[in-house]
């Protein structure tokens, strides 16, 4: 007796044995211009920021997530989004672009919050690495919002910035 795997999950049945439909990811080709991004330290406004490009080279747009290992001490200008393949890319009667800019921006030494909620203000007195992890997932439809693509636990592909806090300050004549 031979016993067919299958996996339900609430309305399909997912079968490797006569499947009535097979599913092809498409290859998600990406890059990042830069893999290190590195803040000094600053007391007062506004936050230090520095910036890097998702670049798709593939054909067919993904998704994106970004998350850092601190999301208190770092915030991104983009969240969730798409960046569009080169086959939408290439159209002449279609302005778009295959890459996004990110802009990553850390806090002020003196926006840290000193309470129970964030007891750990040392985070500002040493130097530290943290990284930012940018998750990609394939888009099918122009329709499904980039956000709802990440609800799931899945062995999403991922690309990782470093996010190096040097605890020194900011030389003004760098610019």
């Amino acid at each position: 007796m031979d016993k067919v795997a299958f996996t339900s999950n609430d309305h399909f049945i997912w079968t490797n044995e006569n499947p009535d439909v097979e599913l092809i990811e498409p290859r998600i080709a990406a890059s990042i211009d830069k893999n290190w991004l590195v803040y000094g330290k600053q007391m007062d406004k506004p936050p230090q920021s520095q910036s890097f490009m998702l670049i798709n080279h593939g054909e067919h747009a993904f998704a994106f997530k970004i998350h850092t290992s601190d999301n208190y001490a770092y915030f991104v200008s983009q969240v969730f989004g798409v960046v569009l393949g080169r086959r939408l890319f290439a159209l002449p009667h279609v302005r778009t672009r295959n890459s996004v800019s990110i802009t990553v921006f850390r806090r002020p030494t003196k926006c840290f919050k000193v309470d129970d909620e964030y007891p750990n203000i040392q985070r500002t007195e040493l130097p530290r690495k943290d990284r930012l992890f940018i998750y990609l997932a394939p888009l099918f439809s122009w329709t499904i919002e980039p956000a709802s693509l990440f609800n799931h636990t899945m062995p999403y592909e991922k690309l990782r910035v470093c996010l190096e806090y040097t605890a020194q300050s900011i030389d003004e004549s760098r610019g």
